[in-house]
């Protein structure tokens, strides 16, 4: 690299209303009282190679794209449809951002239970070894250890305390079947800049 430091952290924040769990009584709604509305502040850092280094990389995965953020921008838009997806697949993950945004949106539901769910999983796939040890240490360094949020030194974030922290690993397209078999069905699929070239082999593999 010509560059002597070609690693940037990038740190995205969103604030996201929250959902409560506190049930307004019969009297209260006739007094004309209402809740507040709540929110608190989503915040992720992810740390790859800086954009402009990405083309010469052997994987595009280690940079982040322009398209993850417009996804991101998406789903904060749509966190309803994302809060209630039971599980949670995210393709071509790369360094990480869609998936673990995912994984936050849905600890602001305000429900304990439905977070904590066995039934609940949020899975992070690549399928370059490289781009998979950078989504783990991004992955660690948003989320502490025993399934548990990290702030991010972020204040306003405790309600994410319960966040799941999301699992990684390797999915490699064309070659999966024993993986889709061991898994099972997801009723969400996350995907941004998947390929990168158009006569990719991995666009038929996607196809399935």
């Amino acid at each position: 690299f010509v560059d002597p430091d070609p690693w940037e952290t990038v740190t995205f924040r969103w604030s996201i209303p929250i959902a409560t769990a506190i049930n307004v009584t019969d009297k209260k709604e006739e007094e004309g009282q209402q809740l507040e509305q709540q929110s608190t502040i989503v915040q992720i850092s992810v740390t790859g190679y800086k954009p402009e280094l990405g083309q010469q990389l052997s994987s595009t995965g280690l940079t982040l794209w322009p398209a993850s953020r417009l996804l991101c921008d998406y789903m904060v838009s749509n966190f309803q449809q994302v809060r209630a997806a039971e599980s949670i697949l995210e393709l071509g993950a790369g360094l990480g951002l869609c998936g673990m945004l995912a994984a936050k949106l849905i600890a602001t539901t305000g429900d304990a239970a439905a977070v904590s769910s066995p039934r609940r999983r949020i899975v992070l796939t690549d399928g370059d070894s490289n781009v998979l040890a950078r989504l783990r240490s991004n992955v660690q360094a948003n989320f502490a250890t025993g399934g548990s949020s990290g702030d991010n030194g972020d204040p306003t974030n405790h309600a994410l305390a319960k966040a799941q922290t999301p699992e990684v690993e390797q999915l490699l397209w064309g070659q999966s079947s024993e993986w889709v078999a061991k898994r099972g069905k997801f009723s969400l699929v996350l995907g941004a800049d998947l390929c990168y070239y158009s006569k990719s082999s991995s666009l038929e593999a996607l196809l399935w």
